[in-house]
């Protein structure tokens, strides 16, 4: 059995003439990537693997599920919609995603 503060967030909202006062508001849904999609959790270090070469992802997406789209011998990672990474699997190496206004 886990305390409710493990399962809950707490968040403070200002009462008008008083001290705040807490609610407690259920933390997000995991992201549902859909039926068959290839799935990596990034590790606490912000890397993930591909087979048995590791490939360093981010730090802040530590813990969280990122979802894998392989195109011939390149790897698109994206972490919600947005993509993070491209992996060049013939080249052993990352290639600098371009940032839009459509990619967020």
């Amino acid at each position: 059995m886990f305390a409710p503060m493990r399962l809950w967030v707490c968040v403070l909202q200002p009462v008008f003439g008083g001290p705040a006062r807490g609610r407690m508001i259920a933390p997000p849904k995991a992201w549902d990537y859909g039926a068959g999609a290839e799935l990596r959790k990034v590790g606490v270090q912000g890397h993930i693997y591909i087979g048995d070469q590791r490939w360093r992802m981010s730090q802040t997406l530590a813990s969280h599920t990122v979802w894998l789209e392989r195109i011939d011998q390149r790897v698109l990672v994206y972490f919600c919609r947005t993509l993070v990474q491209e992996i060049d699997l013939s080249g052993k190496r990352p290639i600098a995603v371009e940032r839009s206004s459509l990619n967020c």
